[in-house]
C-alpha cells in the first residue's frame, strides 16, 4: 500500500486495443484497487503503529536530509502519500496522519502557499526525477549533487 504499479500487456497479438483498455478497464484496475483498499484497511486497523512510524520517519528523513537519491525519495515521498490519501478517502486519523494534516492547513508548500497536498507530492514526484534536476538546472549533474539539489527541493517545500 503506498508504493507505485506499473502494469504491462505482454500479449497482443490478435487482440485489440479496445478490447485491451476494456480488459484493463473493467477486470484488471478494479482488482487492484479492490486489493490496495484491503491493504489500506489491514494497515490502518491492525497496523496502525507501522503505518505511524513509517509516515513519521518519512517526514523526519524528508523534512532534514541533505543528500536522498531519487529512489529513497520516491520510496518516502510514497509514504506521505498513502497518508493523505488515506486521509482523504478513508477518514483515516492516525498521530502522524494528523502531523501531514496539519501541514496541510499551514500552507506547507513554499512555491504555491497552497499546503502540503496530493498534488504537491506527485510534484514532488517528478521535479526530483534525475532528468527534471538537471533540466531546471540547466546542465548534467553529478549523482551527489542531484542528490543534494534533490534533498533541498524537498526540504524547501516540506518546511515551507
Amino acid at each position: 500500500a503506498g508504493d507505485f504499479y506499473q502494469i504491462s500487456n505482454q500479449v497482443t497479438l490478435g487482440i485489440s486495443e479496445s478490447d485491451i483498455i476494456s480488459q484493463f478497464e473493467n477486470v484488471i484496475i478494479p482488482e487492484i484497487v479492490e486489493y490496495e483498499n484491503a491493504a489500506r484497511n489491514q494497515l490502518l486497523s491492525k497496523e496502525s503503529d507501522v503505518l505511524d512510524d513509517k509516515i513519521s520517519r518519512a517526514m523526519a528523513l524528508l523534512r532534514n536530509a541533505h543528500l536522498i537519491s531519487s529512489q529513497e525519495a520516491l520510496f518516502l515521498l510514497s509514504h506521505l502519500r498513502l497518508g493523505l490519501n488515506m486521509h482523504e478517502h478513508m477518514g483515516a486519523s492516525t498521530p502522524a496522519i494528523d502531523t501531514l494534516c496539519r501541514l496541510i492547513r499551514q500552507g506547507g508548500d513554499a512555491d504555491k502557499r497552497q499546503g502540503l497536498s496530493i498534488a504537491t507530492i506527485n510534484r514532488l514526484f517528478m521535479l526530483t526525477l534525475p532528468a527534471h534536476l538537471q533540466l531546471n538546472y540547466g546542465k548534467p549533474l553529478d549523482p551527489t549533487h542531484r542528490d543534494a539539489l534533490r534533498a533541498k527541493i524537498i526540504r524547501s517545500v516540506l518546511n515551507g
